[in-house]
């Protein structure tokens, strides 16, 4: 039986499934950076895992935001129309962050 949120679902699903991917290659790539650039200056590998931990905050709050509109508001459709207001700061703290450590170093 098909239901009418199929679709958003799917592209959810899709997108949580694509961001986790990336954060493999980018965690693989912070592995390859340490391992082959080990003399790098501090201020550098700093920057590397400051990225790589804001990076991982996200994709968690990304989880929890998955879960909490598809497992708990399972066959709510009203529900998605809601705004869960505790994902905002943090896609915004990520965002901000992110940027400033990529132009300021």
């Amino acid at each position: 039986m098909s239901s009418p949120l199929d679709p958003t679902f799917g592209f959810w699903l899709v997108a949580i499934w694509l961001q986790t991917l990336l954060q493999g290659c980018g965690m693989l790539q912070v592995w390859l950076y340490f391992h082959w650039y080990s003399k790098d200056h501090w201020n550098i590998k700093a920057m590397v895992i400051a990225l790589l931990v804001i990076e991982t905050f996200q994709i968690v709050v990304f989880f929890q935001m998955t879960y909490s509109y598809l497992i708990d508001g399972f066959g709510n459709v009203t529900g998605l129309f809601l705004i869960h207001w505790r994902a905002i700061p943090a896609q915004l703290f990520a965002t901000v962050w992110s940027k400033f450590f990529l132009t300021h170093n």
